[in-house]
């Protein structure tokens, strides 16, 4: 495959400007949507492997993992998963434009809002969160498709992308992000592990910090109510609510019937101080 140049649609760049070019107060969202997309592909094969017994193998089958490597000498944070990966098409499909509709209509609501992680979460663009700390990302992927070559998908997000041949050699995907420099906090075991307890503790995958786990790997909610110990569930509360107190009350519901669902409903200690404030502005 020969190096080949294209170059992103008008919207695409003008999101792109906006990651690049504007300073977020949480821009550490971008690292809770690159892990949420592998954990996402993991799910997505552990899925197909249910039935299908002709998927290329992970590079170590019997640990799927999302892992955080860290570069400090050429500043760089590689992101890499054991997924389902992606074929050249898809690459194209899911990397050089946005296939949702809602692209335009998240510019709008930005500029109503001004609340940009939610919105990235919201509208499922949360790929394109890594300029908001990289001024490179080049991502390896092979598809677990039988006989898929590996692909590499480069930018600086200037305006266009470059395809071409990757050398890995294993499914899944890698994401390397060269930071900035206003990004380098994000070269710490420390802020990484951070980030991860925050955002993606609860995820049922492995997230490996430079070789060792740093999530709990648990989705409390999917547990029985009488197996989730109070300091688990206190633990969980203070990561989500930045409560630092515990709650005066949890409710552990699930239901089976008409639909299946799970949820953990927490009521705080001690009331926000905006409660009867609905307009203030954090």
């Amino acid at each position: 495959m020969t190096v080949r140049e294209h170059g992103f649609k008008a919207e695409v760049q003008q999101l792109l400007n906006l990651m690049i070019h504007s300073v977020y107060s949480d821009r550490e969202v971008f690292l809770r949507e690159l892990i949420s997309n592998a954990a996402d592909a993991l799910d997505k094969v552990r899925f197909m492997e249910l039935t299908r017994k002709d998927l290329n193998a992970a590079e170590d089958p019997e640990r799927l993992a999302v892992r955080l490597i860290l570069d400090a000498e050429n500043k760089t944070l590689t992101l890499e998963d054991d997924g389902i990966g992606m074929t050249e098409d898809e690459v194209m499909a899911n990397l050089g434009t946005i296939a949702r509709s809602g692209t335009r209509a998240f510019l709008e609501q930005l500029g109503e809002e001004q609340d940009a992680p939610q919105l990235i979460g919201q509208f499922g663009l949360g790929f394109y969160s890594a300029f908001m700390v990289a001024e490179e990302v080049t991502v390896d992927t092979r598809s677990g498709e039988p006989g898929s070559e590996a692909v590499r998908w480069i930018s600086r997000g200037e305006g266009t992308y470059e395809v071409e041949a990757s050398e890995r050699t294993h499914r899944g995907t890698s994401i390397r992000l060269k930071l900035r420099e206003d990004a380098s906090e994000y070269l710490e075991v420390a802020r990484l592990r951070h980030a991860v307890s925050r955002h993606s503790n609860f995820l049922p995958w492995p997230i490996d910090v430079d070789g060792e786990q740093a999530n709990s790997g648990k989705a409390l909610w999917l547990e029985s109510a009488s197996s989730v110990k109070d300091e688990e569930a206190d633990a969980f509360y203070r990561s989500v609510a930045m409560d630092w107190q515990p709650p005066a009350l949890r409710v552990h519901v699930q239901v089976d019937s008409p639909l299946q669902y799970a949820a953990l409903l927490f009521i705080p200690s001690q009331r926000p101080m905006d409660l009867f404030h609905p307009d203030m502005k954090k």
